[in-house]
């Protein structure tokens, strides 16, 4: 999943969001406010500060791909307040609030070909237990003889480790520079001191 609609995940989190004319909530563009008081405000504080995670299950579909997005979409609406995302506009999304665990954000999408339901939330201690709860309520809804949970792990995030690759090795890269600029000191400092040196005896 690309950055921008991790981005855009985090933001409805965050409460960032408004009901379009549909009912659908929509998110907000970065910097965009809205004069509507709605949105989520339990957890904001999490993933400002600590960020979001994510928990996701591969699914096994038996019907054409448009067919189990309608299906999701419907499922999604049982769920939550059905959420637009605009980076992902044909993923089935929701945005569900619990009493006491933070709120979690439900997506179905293919990812690779891979159909994929995913949930995630703020980070802290009751996050993963909310996206626990929004997977299985997915999960119990499904209709069996179309969807099922699958035994295989659900396909790696590419942008996500690429992204990961790119942060290691511009930290390596720094470190290394740092070490070249620390030895080429003390190289420096060394010469200095041998030429002080000589020009003693001398």
């Amino acid at each position: 999943m690309k950055k921008e609609a991790r981005q855009e995940i985090r933001r409805a989190l965050l409460g960032r969001t408004e009901p379009a004319e549909d009912g659908r909530l929509v998110v907000l563009e970065k910097g965009q406010v809205s004069n509507l008081v709605y949105g989520v405000s339990d957890g904001a504080g999490a993933v400002r500060i600590l960020g979001v995670r994510k928990k996701a299950k591969r699914l096994t579909v038996s019907c054409p791909e448009a067919k189990a997005r309608e299906i999701a979409y419907k499922l999604m609406s049982e769920i939550g307040r059905v959420l637009y995302l605009s980076e992902l506009p044909k993923a089935p999304a929701c945005l569900i609030r619990y009493v006491v665990t933070r709120p979690s954000v439900l997506i179905f999408d293919y990812e690779d070909g891979v159909p994929v339901l995913s949930a995630w939330s703020g980070r802290g201690l009751t996050g993963w237990i909310s996206n626990r709860r929004a997977l299985s309520a997915f999960i119990q809804r499904m209709p069996g003889k179309l969807m099922s949970v699958s035994e295989q792990e659900p396909p790696k995030d590419r942008d996500l480790e690429r992204e990961k690759a790119e942060k290691q090795a511009k930290k390596e890269a720094k470190k290394a520079r740092k070490a070249a600029k620390k030895q080429k000191k003390k190289k420096n400092s060394g010469a200095a001191g041998a030429e002080a040196s000589t020009e003693e005896n001398a």
